[in-house]
């Protein structure tokens, strides 16, 4: 049975081989982190005190254990501390061939520090940070939670899901859901293939909001009390809401109206599903996006 693997594992392009390294960094003059991957995924935690510890697992595919130690020894985990900002990079300048093969990150670093995350094909999760987070990744699903601070995210084939933000929110996939739970802030969400469903439990005066899909459904959850202008649209669907508004213009596929004092605004658009609007206040019993949900 062994050969009958190993014959197996040459066929899909070689044995796995994997390797852990890691570092720690005092980041005490520094302000903003970089991370910068192409294969692999990311875990990002902030946490007191003023170091960065780093973990990287390279991984890679070889026909034997010494071509295997050799592809692991020629991708390098790059540091360039440039003053304020620190980048941390895969570089596989030196590996050859450049295939089958990925490194995964888990970064535990001060809480304060802002980052920036561009990756390629991986999942990223990012949690417990009070600064700005940016997240950029091609194909993946990224996960942002417990953050207190400006949030921009985007993937193209991939889920987003941020759970406790307490600031202004960018989201963006082209194939994928949208997933928003205890927003404190401004959103902005677009998808062109996936549902959305968001839950802002407060708003300032003057935050704007934004929820767009081409192809989904749109579900968004609201504090009874609040003070906002609503415009809802869908081209091919219908429009539901239970929460009370003075209404300006109303259709089967088209809602206008004000809420309270109308200090925010509210857009929610879709051209090939249904939008319904409820009290955040109230037990969610629909936890799954399908058409089922809406009847």
């Amino acid at each position: 049975m062994r050969g009958l693997k190993f014959i197996l594992d040459l066929v899909a392009g070689g044995q796995p081989f994997e390797r852990r390294e890691s570092k720690t960094i005092d980041v005490t003059d520094y302000s903003h982190l970089n991370l910068r991957n192409a294969n692999g995924n990311v875990t990002v935690e902030g946490t007191e005190g003023e170091k960065l510890v780093l973990t990287a697992t390279k991984r890679v595919r070889a026909s034997s254990k010494e071509t295997g130690q050799r592809r692991l020894d020629q991708i390098d985990i790059s540091v360039l501390r440039e003053k304020p900002e620190l980048t941390i990079a895969t570089d596989i300048s030196r590996l050859q061939p450049r295939r089958k093969w990925s490194v995964d990150y888990e970064i535990r670093l001060p809480r304060y520090m802002p980052v920036s995350i561009k990756e390629f094909n991986g999942n990223v999760v990012v949690s417990k940070l009070r600064e700005k987070v940016t997240v950029e990744t091609k194909n993946g699903n990224v996960r942002l939670f417990e953050i207190t601070g400006e949030v921009d995210v985007k993937t193209t084939n991939g889920n987003l899901k941020l759970q406790d933000i307490e600031g202004s929110v960018d989201a963006k996939t082209t194939n994928g859901n949208i997933n928003l739970f205890r927003i404190i802030g401004s959103v902005s969400a677009k998808t062109t293939n996936g549902n959305i469903r968001g839950e802002i439990t407060d708003f300032k005066k003057g935050d704007g909001s934004s929820l767009h899909s081409v192809n989904g459904n749109i579900k968004l959850r609201l504090p009874r009390d609040t003070s906002a202008n609503l415009i809802a649209a869908t081209k091919n669907g219908r429009i539901g809401c239970d929460i009370p508004m003075t209404i300006i213009s109303q259709k089967r596929n088209y809602l206008e109206g004000s809420m309270g004092s109308g200090e925010a605004k509210i857009e929610l658009g879709t051209k090939n599903g249904n939008i319904k609007i409820s009290a955040g206040n109230e037990p969610d019993k629909t936890a799954h996006m399908g058409n089922s949900s809406w009847e």
